[in-house]
């Protein structure tokens, strides 16, 4: 196979209600570490998404403004429920691999609900993943 052929697909998700932006931390500082990080380290691998999953009548509209200028998808998950962002978050990272045959997920979240789902796509779908959290999410 070609070399593009073989292209890994990157896909963030960040589940900002319950893994806020460091404070003092510019988020297009935040963003931009990540991308270099996990994304432009080889050619090999090409962003397809950089999703936000929040209630966005509970963001700042800095914070949003921000994330949108960052080409970062806000996506708006009410909080009438307690996991509504991260069933929200989930379908987009399954719908995300079961897309794309090479994939890396890098998922920003202090939850530890998602430990099954990180374990599935690791052994099911060969997904490389990567986990960004709190440290008290460990």
């Amino acid at each position: 196979k070609q070399w593009y052929q073989r292209r890994v697909a990157v896909g963030v998700f960040w589940n900002i209600e319950n893994l806020k932006m460091p404070k003092g931390i510019n988020p297009a500082v935040f963003i931009s570490k990540i991308r270099e990080k996990f994304v432009d380290e080889s050619p090999k691998f090409c962003e397809k998404h950089f999703y936000a999953v929040c209630d966005t009548l509970r963001e700042t509209n800095m914070t949003l403004k921000q994330l949108f200028e960052f080409h970062v998808r806000i996506v708006h998950a009410p909080g009438l429920k307690a996991s509504t962002s991260e069933n929200v978050l989930r379908d987009l990272m399954y719908e995300f691999v079961g897309y794309n045959k090479y994939s890396r997920l890098i998922l920003i979240s202090g939850d530890s609900d998602f430990s099954h789902d990180i374990h599935d796509m690791r052994r099911n779908k060969k997904c490389d993943v990567i986990l960004i959290h709190s440290p008290a999410t460990a």
